[in-house]
């Protein structure tokens, strides 16, 4: 019988090394599969309100396709809402300052440099690389984030009607504004062109400039909204194989992955979500001494709404005995949600709801915890008020919390 010698120390180290080079590969090869495939995974919100979830296979202005289990499903672009990135979160560190690039067309940019010759600009961007274009298309540039107060002013000078541009600078304890024209810009300083003299004002001591230019708001197909909240209306956009090349209406180029972007918006005004509204009327009536505000796109926990199984993104939680009216300046056809007693209180909750589109009662009956869920999809058109009422129940305003998934009004 053939002798079976002890491995050695090498031989330890020899296989050892072994098990980690193949654990290590294995990892290679598998997390770039998870990855994309998690990269990809997205939720397209059709023109009927519906939520399709699947991973993302192509992009393009005539359509999308999604991959939904072992089908592929193709559907027409303009029937699509709004696609929004799974699971994806900001990726820029927010304790670093930004500076907010804004176009003629409403292309926000936070930039991490720019310049400015007076002809052509080019915007250094963490998540978009390096962007340029004409000088014609800036309108203006904030350097600083500032507080309320200096915000509030900074949106007073925005909206003046000025021939010249502004140079903003910073004071003590808030900004003023200069007027003249903006010659050009670097990382160093704002070049600044006063009664024929060009000064050179370093960029800590200037809040931001406005150029005398026209807004240009154009016709975009639709608009991302980055994970940082950059804002780029589209002119044309595509995706292929991890790719997303867009092209904005300002004419900029764009390419990036769909893990840098948290929503692409082709909704174009043809729906508005109740959650994005100011109320015109909100009032709030406790039963008991604890108060309980109404919450957008969240449920009192602060997690998501959900209502008879499904979790919705979009929507209101309103708590009895709550009051909302909101305008419609008989702008909107349709009024629609998914209504029930949100499912973090479970069989409790017992509310009397009426809803009304000026003096027409649209709805009108109890909703307890634990019922199916209610449809709601009613004709508003000509109408100009939308009148909520979430009244106390049997319950004496306990677990009062009534959800409206999806809640939205339809042009």
């Amino acid at each position: 019988m053939k002798n079976l010698q002890p491995r050695t120390p090498n031989n330890k180290r020899r296989c050892c090394y072994g098990l980690w080079l193949s654990i290590t590969l294995g990892l290679m090869l598998v997390r770039p599969l998870a990855l994309f495939g998690q990269e990809s995974k997205v939720e397209v919100t059709l023109l009927t309100g519906t939520p399709i979830q699947g991973e993302l296979k192509t992009l393009s202005d005539e359509s999308v396709v999604i991959q939904i289990a072992d089908e592929l499903k193709t559907i027409s672009r303009t029937n699509v809402l709004t696609i929004k990135s799974a699971g994806q979160e900001e990726t820029i560190d927010a304790s670093t300052p930004k500076t907010m690039v804004t176009f003629i067309d409403g292309t926000h940019i936070k930039a991490d440099q720019i310049s400015y010759d007076g002809t052509t600009l080019t915007v250094q961007s963490t998540l978009l690389g390096e962007l340029s274009g004409k000088g014609s298309l800036l309108k203006h540039v904030r350097y600083a984030e500032g507080d309320s107060t200096t915000l509030e002013k900074w949106a007073d000078i925005l909206a003046r009607d000025s021939k010249q541009d502004l140079l903003v600078i910073n004071k003590e304890d808030s900004i003023d504004f200069v007027e003249g024209v903006i010659s050009k810009l670097d990382e160093k300083a704002v070049y600044f062109l006063l009664d024929g003299e060009e000064i050179p004002v370093g960029i800590s001591k200037v809040f931001g400039i406005v150029l005398s230019r026209k807004i240009s708001p154009g016709k975009p197909i639709g608009v991302i909204q980055m994970t940082n909240k950059d804002r780029l209306p589209l002119a044309s956009i595509q995706y292929v194989e991890g790719k997303l090349v867009a092209k904005t209406d300002s004419g900029l180029n764009i390419t990036t992955t769909l893990a840098a972007v948290d929503l692409i918006d082709f909704r174009q005004g043809r729906l508005v979500y109740l959650s994005e509204l100011e109320p015109r009327t909100y009032e709030y009536t406790p039963f008991f001494d604890e108060e309980w505000k109404m919450r957008r796109d969240q449920n009192f926990d602060g997690s998501l709404i959900r209502v008879g199984n499904q979790s919705f993104t979009r929507g209101l939680c309103i708590h009895s005995k709550t009051l909302v009216r909101y305008r419609l300046a008989g702008e909107y056809r349709r009024f629609q949600a998914v209504m029930g007693i949100d499912e973090l209180v479970g069989n409790k909750g017992h509310t009397h709801v009426v809803i009304k589109a000026d003096d027409q009662v649209l709805f009108e009956g109890d909703v307890r915890g634990g019922d199916d869920p209610v449809d709601l999809d009613f004709e508003i058109t000509d109408k100009r008020d939308l009148e909520i009422l979430v009244d106390f129940g049997a319950d004496l305003s306990v677990a009062d919390h009534l959800a409206l998934g999806n809640a939205r009004l339809v042009k």
